[in-house]
C-alpha cells in the first residue's frame, strides 16, 4: 500500500515524530496528507509580541485563512502589559479558532481581562473550553472572575483550580460556596482544591460530599498550608464513615488522588481510607514540614496497610529544619523494624524491582524522603546532607536489607538496587576514605542484601554520561552473611586523583572488572596496578582515550603470581568490535615496546574494546 493512501490515523502516528517545521513541507506533498500534516502543525499556537499582528490579520480573512483556524486546540497567550489585546480583538481571535479546546493565560499581563473577554462572549462565539490556566490567583476579585469564567463554561470544563473553596458566589440569581456549584460542572474530570485557611473539622467531608455530585469526576488535588496536629484532629471522620454507604463509595470513581500538605496526620489518613479504600489507582502525597522518621515511627501501620491495597504511588517528605547527624540519638531495633514493617505492607508481597537511591550532599530544593511504587518497580530515596546523613540513613533501613529483626530466617532479599549519588564540585572531592568508608557500612549492615550496585555521580560536567561512577554488584558468600563484591565497573575515573589500586585494594575478590573512559597515571608507561585482587577472571579494558594517530598499541600483561609476561598486539583504527584474549595458553614474549601494562595475580581474559565506535 502506498503511504500516501495510509490511513488518516496511521499518518498521525507518524507525524508526531517529525520537527514541527517539517509538518509544512508534508503538508505539501499530496492532499492526503495537508490535514493530519497542518492539524499537528497549528494544534498549539502562541499569541506573543512577534505573532500577534501576524494571528490578528488571518482572523480578519476568510476563506484559506479560516481553514486553519480550525485546527488551533490550544491558544496560549503571551502578551505583556504593554502589547494587550482589546475585548473586539480577543473575540474575533476566538471566531477565528472556533474549535480550540484550552486556553494558557499564565504568560499573559492582563489576564483578567482576557477572563472577562471571555465570559462576556456571544452565544455564537465559543462554547466549549475543557481548560483555562492561569496561574496564580491571589485576590478575592482574581478569583471571582476566573470562577465566574469557568462556570460559564461548565457543561465542557474537564479541569478546575478552586482556591478557598468557601468562598461565596453570586450565580444566577443564587448564592453558594464554589463547592456547592461543582454539581453544576458536568464534564468535569479533576478538581484541584487549594485552601490557605485552618483545616475546620468538616472541610474534608464537605469536599467528598461535593466530589460525589460531580458525575464525571475521577481525580482530585488538595493543598493546604496550615498545620494540623494530631492533639487538634477532629472526629468528623467517624460521622461521615457511619453515615457513608458502600454505594455512595463506589459512585465516586475517583482514582486518583494529590495532597499536598505539611504533615499526613492521622485526620487525612482515615478520611483517605474511609472513602477510597480499595478504589484508588494513583495516591500522591507531598508533606512540606514533617520529620519522615518521627511519621514512620508513627504511621507505620495503618498507611502501609493501606498503600499495599493502592496500584501506584508517591510520597514526598520534606522538612527543612531537620539537620540530624550530630545530635541524632542512635535508634533502638524496636524503631528500626517499624521501617521494614512499612515497607513489607507497602510492598504487598509484589514481584517489583526495588532501588534504594542515596544522593548527598543534598540539595534544599529536594525532598528529604520519596517513597513510589507502581506496578512493576518500587524506589526509596534519600536526600541526605552529607557522608555522616547518608550512613544513618542506611542504618535506619538496615532491616529491610537483614530482616534480622523481624525474621532471622528469611533470605528473600528485598532491595534489588541501591544506588548513590555523589554529587561532587571537583573531581579531586572522590577519594578512597570516601569510598572505603561507603563499601565498609553496606558490608555491615546488609547481611542479606544477595544483589548490589553502588554508583557515584558528578555533577561537574553538563553530560550525564560523562560523570565518573563506580558500580559494583555483589553475591552473598555461603559461609558468611557479609555480601562479597565480584563485579565492579569504573567508569571516566580520573586516576590522577583516585588510583586504581586504591579502589581494588578494597574489592580483593573481585572476578570481572569493567574499566571504561579511564586513563591510567602515565609513569613512563600507562600502568593498570591490580595486584590487589586475588584473581580476575575477565577484564574489559577500553582503550578510548588513546591517540588516534596510532595504529597499533602492544599491551603487556604481568602476571606477578605465575611469573610470566604476556604480550598483546591491539589495532586502534577502524576497531568496532571487542577483541578477547584468552592467556590460559604460554605466554607470548616481544621484543616491542608496550604502551599499555597491566599488572595483576591472575587473570584469564581481557576484552579490548573502543567505546568512540560503540
Amino acid at each position: 500500500m502506498s503511504l500516501q493512501l495510509a490511513p488518516t490515523e496511521l499518518l498521525d502516528r507518524i507525524f508526531q515524530y517529525l520537527p514541527r517545521p517539517n509538518l509544512l513541507v508534508c503538508s505539501s506533498v499530496c492532499r492526503s496528507w495537508q490535514p493530519p500534516a497542518l492539524c499537528l502543525f497549528y494544534k498549539n499556537i502562541e499569541l506573543s509580541e512577534k505573532t500577534k499582528e501576524a494571528w490578528l490579520e488571518m482572523a480578519h480573512q476568510t476563506t484559506v485563512a479560516r481553514n486553519i483556524g480550525i485546527f488551533v486546540r490550544k491558544l496560549t497567550v503571551n502578551l505583556a502589559f504593554s502589547t494587550t489585546l482589546s475585548q473586539a480583538e480577543f473575540l474575533k481571535l476566538l471566531y477565528f479558532i472556533p474549535y480550540v479546546k484550552s486556553i494558557d493565560l499564565e504568560s499573559s499581563g492582563y489576564k483578567l481581562h482576557y477572563l472577562s473577554y471571555l465570559k462576556k462572549r456571544s452565544t455564537d462565539c465559543i462554547s466549549y473550553l475543557e481548560d483555562i490556566y492561569t496561574g496564580d490567583l491571589f485576590t478575592d476579585y482574581q478569583l471571582k472572575q476566573y470562577f465566574l469564567c469557568a462556570y460559564s463554561f461548565r457543561d465542557s470544563l474537564k479541569h478546575l483550580t478552586l482556591r478557598n473553596p468557601d468562598a461565596i458566589y453570586e450565580i444566577e440569581g443564587q448564592s453558594g460556596s464554589g463547592l456547592s456549584f461543582l454539581k453544576k460542572f458536568m464534564s468535569l474530570n479533576h478538581v484541584s482544591i487549594i485552601s490557605d485557611l485552618q483545616i475546620r473539622n468538616n472541610e474534608l467531608k464537605n469536599l467528598f460530599v461535593a466530589f460525589r455530585s460531580c458525575p464525571k469526576l475521577v481525580s482530585f488535588s488538595y493543598q493546604n498550608s496550615s498545620l494540623l496536629l494530631d492533639q487538634e484532629e477532629p472526629d468528623e471522620y467517624l460521622i461521615h464513615s457511619k453515615n457513608a454507604s458502600t454505594t455512595d463509595l463506589n459512585d465516586t470513581r475517583i482514582n486518583a488522588i494529590e495532597l499536598i500538605v505539611p504533615n499526613l496526620t492521622t485526620y487525612y489518613i482515615k478520611n483517605i481510607v474511609t472513602n477510597f479504600p480499595t478504589s484508588l489507582n494513583q495516591f500522591t502525597v507531598s508533606m512540606t514540614q514533617t520529620d519522615y522518621r518521627d511519621w514512620i515511627q508513627e504511621h507505620n501501620e495503618l498507611f502501609g496497610i493501606y498503600l499495599g491495597l493502592v496500584k501506584a504511588y508517591k510520597i514526598l517528605i520534606s522538612n527543612n529544619k531537620r539537620r540530624y547527624s550530630m545530635s541524632r540519638r542512635a535508634q533502638t531495633p524496636k524503631e528500626l523494624s517499624r521501617f521494614w514493617k512499612l515497607f513489607r505492607s507497602a510492598r504487598r508481597n509484589r514481584k517489583l524491582f526495588t532501588t534504594m537511591h542515596f544522593s548527598f550532599p543534598g540539595s534544599g530544593t529536594k525532598p528529604d524522603f520519596i517513597f513510589e511504587r507502581d506496578e512493576h518497580n518500587m524506589t526509596l530515596s534519600y536526600n541526605s546532607e552529607n557522608l555522616e546523613d547518608f550512613c544513618t540513613n542506611l542504618e535506619e533501613f538496615s532491616p529491610v536489607y537483614s530482616s534480622g529483626y523481624i525474621s532471622p530466617c528469611n533470605t528473600d532479599p528485598l532491595v534489588d538496587l541501591v544506588l548513590i549519588e555523589l554529587l561532587l564540585h571537583t573531581s579531586n572531592e572522590i577519594n578512597q576514605i570516601r569510598c572505603k568508608k561507603i563499601i565498609d557500612t553496606f558490608k555491615t549492615h546488609a547481611c542479606n542484601l544477595k544483589s548490589l550496585s553502588i554508583e557515584f555521580t558528578t555533577s561537574s560536567t553538563t553530560n550525564s554520561k560523562e560523570n565518573m561512577s563506580i558500580q559494583l554488584k555483589s553475591n552473598s558468600s555461603t559461609t558468611s552473611n557479609i555480601p562479597i563484591p565480584n563485579y565492579a565497573l569504573l567508569k571516566n575515573i580520573d586516576f590522577e586523583t583516585l588510583s586504581i589500586k586504591s579502589i581494588t585494594s578494597l574489592l580483593p575478590q573481585l572476578t570481572t572488572l569493567k574499566i571504561i573512559n579511564c586513563k591510567p597515571k602515565f609513569q613512563e608507561k600507562y600502568i593498570y596496578d591490580l595486584i590487589g585482587i586475588e584473581h580476575i577472571n575477565q577484564l574489559v579494558l577500553d582503550l578510548s582515550w588513546l591517540t588516534r594517530d596510532q595504529t597499533q598499541i602492544w599491551i603487556q600483561v604481568e602476571e606477578i603470581s605465575k611469573n610470566r609476561v604476556h604480550t598483546l598486539l591491539y589495532p586502534v583504527t577502524k576497531q568496532r568490535l571487542p577483541i578477547h584474549y584468552f592467556l590460559n595458553s604460554n605466554p607470548f614474549n616481544s621484543n616491542c615496546i608496550p604502551v599499555v601494562i597491566i599488572k595483576c595475580r591472575t587473570i584469564n581474559e581481557i576484552v579490548c574494546t573502543d567505546t568512540n565506535f560503540e
